[in-house]
Order: C-alpha cells, then sequence, then structure tokens
C-alpha cells in the first residue's frame, strides 16, 4: 500500500484520512490482512494506478466502513479477498464516482458484503 498497511491487527480504527500521492501509484492506499474489528470512516485519496482498489480488505472480519468519499477516476473503491471474509457493512459513503464501489474476489464468501444493508453480487 502507498498509505497503510495493516496486518494481524484487532479493534482497527482509522477516520479522517486524506492520503495524496504525487505519483501515479498502483498499491491500494489501505491495505488490511487479518483485521478483525475494522472501522474505516472520513477516508479519502488519491485513487491508485492501473484500477487497484483505494481499500484492499484480506481476510477482514466485523468491519464498518462508513463516512467516506470516492475521489473522481477511482476505479473500485473497496475490493474484499479471502475466505475468512466476513460481516463487512458499508453504509453512509459518497462512492458514486467510483466505477465499482466494491468487488468481492472469488475467494470470498457471497455473504460477507452488506452495502446500506443489502448483500452485494460478487465481481472477480
Amino acid at each position: 500500500s502507498f498509505g497503510f498497511y495493516c496486518r494481524h491487527v484487532a479493534r482497527l480504527q482509522l477516520s479522517d484520512i486524506d492520503v495524496r500521492s504525487s505519483t501515479n501509484d498502483p498499491r491500494p492506499m489501505i491495505h488490511c490482512d487479518d483485521v478483525n474489528g475494522l472501522e474505516l470512516r472520513g477516508i479519502s485519496g488519491t485513487p491508485p494506478a492501473t484500477g487497484a482498489a483505494m481499500v484492499l480488505l484480506r481476510s477482514v472480519r466485523d468491519a464498518a466502513i462508513h463516512g467516506n468519499y470516492a475521489r473522481p477516476a477511482t476505479g473500485t473503491f473497496v475490493r474484499v479477498e479471502g475466505k475468512s471474509s466476513q460481516d463487512i457493512s458499508l453504509f453512509g459513503n459518497d462512492l458514486h464516482r467510483a466505477k465499482n464501489p466494491v468487488v468481492v474476489a472469488e475467494d470470498a464468501p457471497a455473504d460477507a458484503v452488506l452495502i446500506d444493508g443489502k448483500l452485494i453480487e460478487k465481481k472477480a
């Protein structure tokens, strides 16, 4: 990631963060791997190059993602990976500028992510 890389963490809260890159970085702005109890609020920043997700969640459980803003040219805002990912909820975000607000990878459970209380369909 070009901003935050968080691995093997419990009860992580990131709020009111605006990460800007002066280069065309291909990595996610935030990468969480094996996190239990995540809150992302007020997250914004420079979209990654080459269509990478702004936020990559791998094997994340019990996440609340709210009050975030996707800048113009955002490809994917959140990508969810990993068979142990579960209970990831997005609500109250402004992601209309993202080409794909959320992508759920093939290896993640079909019911891992809710947007405003509704299950989303997987997109690889």
